[in-house]
């Protein structure tokens, strides 16, 4: 678990001005209930989960990489 991860993806959470959790899964392509753990600190992403949400914040045009999203 990382408070690092946590912290950046509600980061980017805030910033997107998301309304649900859904809504931020659905931009970045991750099932719900995964999302939700990773915002807890329950979970880790997997490095394939990492570069997906990676390659879908730059679609949305926020700089990222792996480090950020997987800081373990």
């Amino acid at each position: 678990m990382s408070t690092l991860t946590s912290d950046y993806l509600q980061n980017i959470y805030k910033k997107l001005k998301c309304k649900t959790q859904r809504q931020f899964a659905l931009m970045l392509n991750v099932n719900e209930n995964s999302m939700s753990q990773y915002l807890s600190g329950g979970r880790l992403p997997s490095l394939k989960t990492c570069r997906s949400i990676v390659k879908n914040l730059k679609l949305l045009g926020i700089k990222s990489s792996i480090d950020k999203v997987r800081s373990d």
